[in-house]
């Protein structure tokens, strides 16, 4: 259960009712499961079992059923958009590459050698146009075979040229994905600050070496990524500002390619390093041209919210703050966040309420973690016990309440002295 409850909770999330029309008009067990998964009604097999069939989880009905959602949930997870547009647009023509080697083989086991070169120069085409380097070579080793079984000499001469040099090119990025890997390995078990990064900054120098010997993108998007957290982890941000607009100028200039490149990752990070830089202006500026690579209904759109409101809050304009805030809680993905990015919201929220006191936010509460009345003609709930180990966030909010009655010189409250 725990696998199909995580599956539809990564798709329903993003796209609440979008399968209803997968499943027959008249209701159907399958339908129900879906459903009652995704509501919380079915937390464990018994339940499930029990409402639907009543029985035991090992019935084979119910693993049959079970088994039938599965795989029609996986069919949409192919399909379904939940990245704004990119994923979906990288994800199609990967697929698209996939079958056509696969229909083109069963061709030329039958005898078909001519529609099958067909299919194969197409597959070769959008490999090519989008960096597939893995299935560039699966279509050329194919068409060795065809222009082999053909006699076709000047035609395997040329495939055999162009097949050598995509494995030069796989090479590099095989190399680059074990460094980029190793990488993470180190940055999720880190042995000291100085090491890391001193490990980070040769492995950004490999990885960049590589890209200028393959001009590929794996090792160019690998190169991009770990430089940026090495540069997050030296708290470099006027050098980030020098990579993201390097790679904006890139992608620009076709050096980078744009069928796959995250332009929305890239803005985000010029966002925020502007935003680290005192840079709020042209921060701001950037912010209001960016919002159309965005889509609303993606968690990317949040991220970038985030930082636009940052640099909203440091302008001063808290009207606009409150209305960003307003729609951040609002949105489909929000709930489904980690507690630091909600804990971050909230915490906008205090500091909302702390410089603008005509706000009609409801105020974070840090002991909670929802919205009680504002500070105004209210009593703060009592503080939790144990002040240690208590996050930061709610540490936060709280001098931004004991900041807010200082404020308004509202003495008895202050004479309680709170936690």
């Amino acid at each position: 259960m725990q696998d199909l409850k995580e599956l539809i909770q990564f798709l329903y999330q993003g796209n609440p009712g979008v399968f209803a029309a997968t499943f027959s008009l008249k209701p159907s067990k399958e339908f129900v499961l879906y459903q009652g998964v995704a509501d919380g009604l079915y937390p464990d097999d018994r339940k499930a079992a029990r409402d639907l069939y009543r029985s035991v989880p090992e019935d084979p009905r119910y693993t049959k059923l079970k088994a039938r959602l599965e795989d029609k949930l996986l069919d949409h997870l192919l399909w379904v958009d939940l990245g704004g547009g990119k994923l979906m647009a990288d994800r199609e023509p990967l697929v698209r590459c996939q079958a056509q080697l696969g229909q083109a083989r069963m061709l030329r086991d039958r005898g078909r050698m001519g529609i099958a070169e067909h299919l194969l120069a197409r597959a070769l085409r959008t490999a090519r146009a989008y960096e597939f380097t893995t299935l560039v070579l699966a279509c050329l080793e194919m068409l060795l075979e065809l222009y082999a079984e053909q006699g076709e000499a000047a035609r395997f001469d040329a495939c055999r040229q162009l097949l050598l040099h995509f494995r030069n090119i796989l090479v590099g990025e095989q190399e680059a994905g074990l460094l980029y890997q190793q990488a993470q390995l180190r940055l999720a078990n880190p042995d000291g600050p100085e090491e890391l990064v001193a490990f980070l900054a040769a492995a950004t120098h490999q990885l960049q070496e590589l890209w200028r010997q393959t001009r590929s993108f794996d090792c160019y998007d690998r190169f991009y990524r770990l430089y940026l957290r090495q540069l997050e982890l030296e708290e470099d941000y006027p050098q980030i500002l020098s990579l993201v607009s390097a790679s904006d100028w890139l992608l620009g200039e076709l050096k980078v390619n744009p069928k796959r490149f995250d332009q929305r990752h890239n803005r985000c990070q010029w966002l925020y390093a502007c935003l680290r830089t005192g840079q709020v202006a042209a921060g701001l500026q950037l912010a209001q041209t960016s919002g159309s690579l965005f889509n609303p209904a993606s968690r990317e759109w949040l991220e970038y919210q985030e930082n636009y409101l940052c640099l909203v809050l440091h302008q001063g304009n808290y009207t606009q703050a409150e209305e960003m805030i307003g729609q951040a809680e609002r949105h489909p993905s929000f709930a489904g966040t980690s507690s630091g990015v909600r804990q971050r919201w909230r915490l906008y929220g205090a500091y909302l309420h702390w410089m603008h006191a005509d706000t009609r936010l409801p105020l974070p509460d840090p002991r909670l973690g929802r919205h009680p009345a504002p500070f105004k003609g209210t009593r703060r709930p009592a503080a939790q016990s144990g002040g240690r180990g208590r996050p930061g966030d709610q540490v936060a909010i709280l001098i931004l309440e004991f900041c807010h009655h200082l404020k308004a010189n509202e003495r008895d409250w202050l004479l309680k002295k709170p936690e």
